[in-house]
């Protein structure tokens, strides 16, 4: 009896995987993508470098767009856009002793990026 239920599932699986075939790809109502491209939301943590006199913007929140476009072959094109909110010492140059220091002010940094990509497979 065991067998027998195992036999008829196996011919429910096989009917139904045969349905399930498709198109020929003349007569496909998918067409392939010619060109690659992406374009991507990111977020993340700015990591600031370290600043001996410390008025440099330092460590923020960060979030941006990506976009990547494929030139050929195992190259791609891509461009970046970020925008940290984070916050720096202002000094007023004309100044001198403690009246020079403003204090901290938020900036805005925003960063640009265009690269050539190259995808290696290992």
């Amino acid at each position: 009896m065991k067998q027998l239920l195992s036999a008829l599932a196996l011919a429910c699986v096989a009917t139904t995987a045969r349905a399930q075939v498709g198109h020929l790809p003349e007569s496909s109502p998918y067409r392939d993508l010619e060109t690659s491209q992406e374009f991507t939301f990111f977020g993340g943590h700015y990591k600031a470098g370290k600043d001996p006199i410390g008025i440099a913007p330092g460590d923020g929140p960060m979030f941006g767009i990506r976009y990547q476009v494929h030139v050929g072959g195992p190259a791609f094109m891509v461009a970046r856009w970020s925008h940290v909110n984070t916050e720096r010492f202002a000094i007023d140059p004309t100044k001198t002793g403690t009246a020079r220091q403003l204090g901290k002010q938020n900036v805005s940094v925003n960063l640009f990026d265009i690269d050539l990509a190259l995808n290696l497979t290992g």
